[in-house]
């Protein structure tokens, strides 16, 4: 993988990490952009030195694929310093990351711009989903265990999980009323969203 550097639509400087497939410059290749998940997820490991080797096996095989992988480490996520991970804002401004992040591979001359997809898991997946009800960038788009409505996951949380709580902590500790927790929440806008969709979800995952 190669990390690389690009703008935020907000001007932002966010970072991702690339990699490719053999004999991929001379043709266009499908793509997929994926999104660093957990509360301050990153492409690194936990202790944001290293990749992280599921990442590195997983770009892996798509690469050996034909596709071109672009994981991308939104606001908020470990690796970066401490004032990256300031930024953090729960479907606020992450999706201006994410657009970006599509929009860079839609410019990269071994990508087929009509073939890409978006992948997503936890609160990632309720990010991806978001951004697929915001722009037409993407042609598919893969959700692993997402939550779509902000404010129930964060009194379920606040039920059931308060030790935790990683949906108060993506929004730094505020209350979820504090927020627009329904333009966040992609639920609200699921008439959007034109692009085929696969929906993962364990049997546990209430």
């Amino acid at each position: 993988m190669k990390k690389i550097k690009l703008k935020s639509l907000d001007g932002l400087k966010i970072y991702g990490h690339i990699s490719y497939p053999q004999n991929c410059k001379n043709k266009k290749n499908p793509a997929i952009l994926f999104i660093s998940g957990g509360i301050h997820g990153s492409a690194y490991d936990k202790d944001g030195k290293e990749y992280d080797p599921l990442h590195i096996s997983i770009f892996d095989y798509f690469n050996k694929k034909g596709y071109v992988t672009l994981i991308l480490d939104k606001r908020g996520s470990k690796g970066y310093g401490k004032k990256y991970l300031s930024y953090l804002d729960c479907c606020g401004d992450e999706v201006k990351d994410i657009i970006a992040g599509g929009k860079y591979l839609q410019n990269l001359n071994s990508v087929d711009k009509n073939k890409i997809a978006i992948h997503g898991t936890s609160r990632s997946a309720t990010l991806a989903a978001l951004v697929l009800s915001r722009t037409n960038i993407f042609s598919a788009g893969i959700l692993a265990s997402g939550f779509y409505d902000l404010y129930k996951q964060y009194k379920y949380e606040e039920k059931y999980r308060k030790e935790i709580f990683p949906t108060k902590q993506s929004i730094n500790n505020k209350r979820i009323e504090e927020i627009p927790y329904k333009e966040r929440s992609p639920i609200n806008f699921a008439k959007n969203i034109k692009c085929s969709l696969l929906i993962v979800h364990g049997t546990d995952d209430n």
